[in-house]
């Protein structure tokens, strides 16, 4: 028997290799075609997404914004009011904290809701609204109280003096910034502000 060397295999290049794909017939593109058909048939009309892409890019950026002011509309944050705590005299031995708020934020304006007031100190202090605003007159005002009132209209709600422990430290004639928590509010409504 004789052996043959690897090298003395007759080469297999004459033999079809089953492991290769046959080619793959060509597609033209959709477009394409439809373009070729028209130019045939002068009559026939691509539709109108075909011929003009914009539009669909048009409507996707219109949907785009549509989904989000809803999804705005969704999203709710605090409403919060800037406004000034003021302590008249009420009576001949109580002092009563007046929240003047802007007239806008009457509607919003519920007791039990809270008041921060910035009193100057090292923190500020949280109290509770405890009466619904009413209009000021501006004819009844004390002189101190009118120069702090703004040109628009301002409504006054009472407030606690003391609040887990810890009391304002009011003296008559006192005025303090402070921020109201009026609720909640969504995104969108910043830019419909009587929303």
């Amino acid at each position: 028997m004789q052996r043959r060397r690897a090298r003395d295999v007759p080469s297999c290049g004459g033999m079809s290799n089953s492991l290769t794909p046959p080619p793959a017939p060509s597609r033209p593109n959709v477009r394409a075609l439809l373009i070729q058909q028209q130019r045939a048939t002068p009559d026939l009309l691509l539709p109108l997404m075909i011929r003009t892409p914009s539009l669909v890019l048009l409507w996707t950026i219109a949907l785009g914004i549509v989904v989000s002011a809803l999804a705005l509309g969704r999203i709710r944050v605090p409403r919060t009011v800037r406004a000034t705590v003021v302590v008249p005299i009420a009576g001949a031995d109580s002092l009563t904290p007046l929240l003047l708020l802007p007239s806008t934020a009457g509607a919003y304006v519920v007791p039990g809701q809270l008041a921060t007031v910035d009193t100057g100190g090292s923190g500020t202090i949280v109290v509770p609204i405890v009466s619904t605003p009413v209009p000021l007159n501006r004819r009844a005002l004390p002189p101190w109280l009118a120069r702090i009132e703004n040109d628009s209209g301002t409504i006054a709600a009472r407030l606690e003096r003391c609040h887990a422990e810890r009391c304002l430290p009011f003296s008559p004639g006192a005025a303090y910034d402070a921020t109201a928590a009026l609720g909640t509010r969504s995104l969108a409504s910043y830019a419909l502000p009587r929303s």
